[in-house]
């Protein structure tokens, strides 16, 4: 192609219609076509063609792990560029893997079964990062593991990245036929699937109104559909994409499923008693799915700095975690970028995420309103007991919690001693000038207070008293 310069349109047209039906698809979502007749009117295409022959991006030149970060790298510009929202396209693999890693833990007599034919989902797949370190880390445990990869984007360049990335990494290219293009809220294109591991990172606060007509009309089939248990404010659908993710899930006692999803606290505070939000928190605690709440650092993800936290769920708790969930405070577990990306500066390195996932591992069922362990121990538990409501619930799920009450953060700072428990309150450490721990369902209300959520009591300054009832 560079030897005939006057010819590089013609010829670079040509090569593009030489691909496979399969491929040409990737090409119209890049929008290829269009790209090469501007840089043609502009004239530019040569140049441009020429760079890229230029560019050795042999693995003998380029390792996979240099091609990964410089892949983050563009992937970072490219958000910023379309100035998307927050955790969209491509979560950085260190909290991939400690994703996988908390799915995978106490998974062995599951996944390490020989020949194990093992489908992994991503509802809100980007570029396809979570399910290809997925597939690689079930196969380091299991290397005889038959591991199947479905997914749905929306957007038509990740969706392409994700296609053309399995299309290379697979021999026949099978690996990208589970992945599907459109709207997973109104759109499910994979209906009737279920799955034996999901993970997910869905847009942290975006708009779902588009899809709020079939959304809705869905949600009145009760739970004959997938959001059967209510539907959230229109500014917010990570709980829809929650609830998608538990409607792909086998049925108790049909096989094996394990769900991981991140999102930001709004959905662990969001919406008064009887809402939607508080509905959705309702049905999935009362049937005790929700296993563990993993609070992460601030400043992992590339375009936002915002606290995140790991949602854990499974069709079927061990006897040990029946009727509790676990907090895991995870906050501090992080150490600094020497090279920050965008709004990353910090990493979940090897030993934190060991670390995290043996919290995990050790958990063990607290005595009801005590904590557990004695002097000495790094890790104590508290615990509480939600007391059953009068239709006869299932038992009463009690919220653990692991607070490092004594062992330093990783800025070289200590957290405080865990605090005691204020009339009307909640028992837990406070971090200074923050809010608490992160509770699943309700709202949080001060003692003394007027109430209103999440309004700290400043210094010095009086607020009008509230008319009694």
């Amino acid at each position: 192609m560079l030897n005939d310069q006057d010819a590089i349109y013609a010829n670079t047209v040509n090569y593009l219609n030489g691909f496979s039906e399969n491929m040409r698809q990737v090409i119209e979502n890049f929008n290829l076509r269009n790209t090469v007749e501007t840089l043609h009117q502009a004239g530019l295409l040569y140049q441009v063609v020429q760079a890229f022959a230029q560019a050795d991006l042999h693995p003998d030149v380029i390792s996979n792990h240099q091609m990964g970060t410089i892949f983050e790298e563009l992937i970072r510009r490219f958000n910023e560029a379309s100035n998307e929202n927050p955790g969209e396209h491509f979560t950085p693999r260190d909290v991939v893997r400690l994703m996988v890693d908390l799915l995978l833990a106490g998974d062995g007599d599951f996944v390490k079964t020989p020949a194990r034919i093992v489908k992994v989902y991503d509802p809100c797949c980007g570029t396809g990062g979570m399910l290809t370190i997925a597939q690689q880390r079930i196969r380091e445990v299991n290397p005889t593991a038959k591991v199947y990869l479905y997914g749905q984007e929306v957007n038509p360049e990740t969706y392409a990245v994700c296609k053309s990335d399995l299309y290379m990494k697979s021999r026949d290219g099978r690996e990208a036929e589970g992945i599907k293009k459109g709207s997973t809220l109104s759109d499910d294109q994979h209906v009737g699937e279920r799955f034996h591991y999901q993970l997910s990172n869905p847009p942290y606060g975006k708009d779902w109104r588009a899809d709020k007509m079939r959304v809705e009309a869905e949600a009145r089939l009760g739970y004959g559909g997938r959001f059967g248990a209510g539907t959230p404010r229109s500014s917010d659908g990570q709980l829809l994409f929650l609830q998608h993710m538990l409607a792909h899930r086998f049925e108790p006692g049909a096989d094996h499923s394990r769900v991981a999803i991140i999102m930001n606290g709004s959905p662990l505070f969001t919406g008064d008693a009887g809402s939607g939000e508080s509905e959705i928190r309702r049905w999935i605690l009362e049937r005790d799915w929700l296993e563990a709440i993993v609070a992460l650092p601030e400043q992992l993800f590339y375009n936002t700095g915002i606290a995140t936290c790991i949602w854990i769920l499974t069709n079927k708790k061990p006897l040990h975690r029946r009727g509790q969930v676990q907090l895991i405070d995870a906050s501090d577990l992080w150490e600094p970028r020497r090279k920050s990306l965008g709004d990353k500066r910090r990493d979940v390195s090897a030993a934190h995420c060991q670390q995290i996932v043996q919290l995990y591992l050790d958990y063990t069922s607290p005595p009801v309103g005590g904590t557990e362990g004695g002097a000495g121990q790094d890790f104590p538990q508290r615990s509480l007991r939600l007391p059953q409501d009068s239709r006869g619930a299932p038992p009463a799920v009690k919220l653990s919690r692991h607070a490092r009450a004594h062992r330093p953060a990783a800025g070289g700072a200590r957290l405080p001693e865990p605090g005691p428990v204020a009339q009307g309150g909640r028992r837990g450490p406070r971090r200074p000038g923050g809010r608490g721990p992160p509770q699943a369902g309700g709202h949080r209300r001060r003692a003394g207070g007027n109430g209103r959520r999440g309004l700290p009591r400043l210094p010095g300054v009086r607020r009008r008293p509230q008319p009694q009832p």
